[in-house]
């Protein structure tokens, strides 16, 4: 018989790179799908954390080398595939 493993206390939600209690303060079990037993607990996130986790990823990549060069790049990609696509179909 395998002997239980400890599972650290949960941290809360990694969110603008760091670790917080959720917004609810809440947290669900973990459970062992084997033996159907809770062995620990997650933070459970909810609609707020999602809205910080979505404006910290939003700041980042704002923030990211490059982020204002990628818009000319995407529309040089349409304007040569929706002209690739006129070539094509008169042939």
């Amino acid at each position: 018989m395998s002997q239980p493993i400890a599972i650290p206390a949960a941290k809360g939600v990694f969110i603008d790179n760091s670790w917080r209690p959720s917004a609810s303060g809440k947290s669900l079990p973990v459970i062992a799908p084997a033996e159907g037993a809770v062995f620990g607990s997650i933070a459970a996130g909810d609609k707020a954390d999602v809205d910080l986790a979505v404006a910290a990823a939003r700041r980042a990549f704002e923030a990211a080398p490059g982020a204002a060069s990628t818009r000319p790049s995407a529309d040089v990609c349409s304007a040569s595939s929706a002209a690739s696509s006129r070539t094509t179909s008169t042939n």
